[in-house]
């Protein structure tokens, strides 16, 4: 085994009660935990994230929040509101992301998510596809980015789930770089979020 990603567990708790642990890669915690938390449906805006802090090795989140646990799927299905039509990027601007994003990572092994609003873009990589995302949203938030108009591009299959994260957090455009699922496909049309696949 000459090719190893380094794993670690992450350990938060929420307004003072433990939360389950997150296995992922190290760095960018404070970015995963940001976006997790509004993608994940907790918050409804990054404005009820009220703090977060390490304190002896446990991260402690702070938000203005009336849920004590992630809602499942199902229930996230239901809540995500279709978003506001944007106009369709231009196929060469969707080539130079996601050259953008594999060329830092293509052979690490780690996931990667980039998003773009056209002003600046963010990048992030994990061991999980979901949690790519979710740092590449929380490190949107921290630059102020504007998500209404960005573009989320994946390094991977994207799955319903992924979707409704990025539903979540308003972005309107994801580009994939591999397989989309029939129900992500179904449900991007529900919610107007425009999906577009690279071969």
């Amino acid at each position: 085994m000459s090719r190893l990603m380094t794993e670690s567990l992450l350990r938060w708790r929420l307004n003072g009660r433990d939360m389950r642990a997150i296995l992922c890669s190290p760095g960018q915690e404070r970015a995963l935990l940001t976006g997790l938390l509004l993608t994940g449906g907790l918050v409804q805006s990054p404005d009820q994230v009220l703090s977060l802090r390490r304190e002896a090795g446990l991260w402690l989140a702070e938000a203005d929040t009336a849920l004590s646990d992630f809602p499942d799927l199902s229930e996230r299905l239901e809540t995500i509101r279709p978003l506001s039509e944007t106009p369709l990027p231009e196929g060469s601007q969707l080539l130079a992301l996601h050259k953008a994003l594999m060329a830092g990572g293509g052979k690490s092994g780690l996931h990667g998510a980039l998003i773009s609003d056209g002003a600046g873009r963010v990048i992030a990589r994990d061991i999980g596809r979901h949690n790519a995302i979710d740092k590449a949203v929380g490190l949107a938030l921290e630059r102020k980015m504007d998500l209404s108009q960005a573009i989320l591009c994946t390094s991977g299959r994207l799955s319903l789930e992924m979707l409704a994260k990025a539903a979540a957090a308003g972005i309107p455009t994801l580009c994939a770089a591999k397989h989309v699922g029939s129900l992500c496909a179904q449900y991007a049309q529900r919610w107007r979020v425009r999906v577009l696949q690279i071969e």
